[in-house]
């Protein structure tokens, strides 16, 4: 039982330390608490789903355009884990005005990549497999989560597992 305690508290001290370890790209903001130039770019519906909770999730700027990725949660949502539906929402901001340059809540194989510069992709790939794997645990995230992310063919993909340490070629 020590064991098992003691293996939880060290993954969840590690999602900690890869969350902290990027703190210019990733941010912990509250549902409700986020920059205020993204406000008018997020919905109170997309598609079908009434949006019940926005997570800011990370920022990056690049060639003088900042980027904000958020989750949008549906308020019908179940009420935890990473594995509650919830779908990327991106924004830019550039001379005070928003844009929504990526949305997909119905989790389609669109990659970022093909929406936004290929670095902010990258970066945006790993905050959110940074984010599941805070949420979801390391372990959990290889069974998961990267057998569906190595049939992709997005290079942010391969990108971010690198950067995560995880072979984009095997399976867990």
């Amino acid at each position: 039982m020590k064991l098992k305690i003691m293996k939880f508290i060290a993954l969840v001290l590690i999602g900690l330390l890869i969350i902290i370890g990027d703190a210019k790209l990733t941010s912990a903001i509250p549902s409700g608490n986020f920059p205020e130039p993204t406000r008018a770019c997020i919905p109170d519906t997309v598609w079908r789903y009434t949006i019940g909770e926005v997570r800011f999730l990370a920022q990056t700027r690049y060639q003088g355009v900042d980027y904000y990725l958020f989750h949008l949660v549906p308020s019908n949502a179940r009420p935890f884990g990473a594995d509650r539906m919830q779908f990327p929402h991106v924004v830019s901001v550039s001379n005070g005005s928003c844009d929504v340059v990526y949305s997909n809540p119905t989790n389609d194989e669109k990659w970022l990549s093909d929406s936004m510069p290929q670095p902010v992709a990258n970066q945006f790939t790993l905050a959110r497999y940074r984010f599941y794997i805070a949420q979801e645990g390391l372990e959990k995230f290889k069974q998961q989560f990267v057998p569906y992310y190595q049939e992709s063919e997005a290079p942010e993909v391969d990108w971010a597992l690198n950067k995560l340490d995880i072979p984009s070629d095997s399976t867990p």
